[in-house]
C-alpha cells in the first residue's frame, strides 16, 4: 500500500519547490491526489 498526498493541503514557498517535490514523491513513494479524489474512492463513486 502507498500513502496518498492529498496535493490541495500541500505546499512551499514558491511553487518551482513544491512541484519538484510532488513530482519526487509521486515517483517514488506516495499517490497523489485532489482531495475530491479520495472522497470518491471512499464513497465507491472513482467514475
Amino acid at each position: 500500500m502507498r500513502p496518498v498526498v492529498i496535493t490541495d493541503y500541500v505546499g512551499d514557498r514558491a511553487i518551482g519547490p513544491q512541484e519538484a517535490n510532488l513530482f519526487d514523491m509521486g515517483q517514488k513513494y506516495a499517490d497523489l491526489l485532489s482531495l475530491d479524489e479520495p472522497k470518491a474512492r471512499l464513497s465507491g463513486n472513482e467514475g
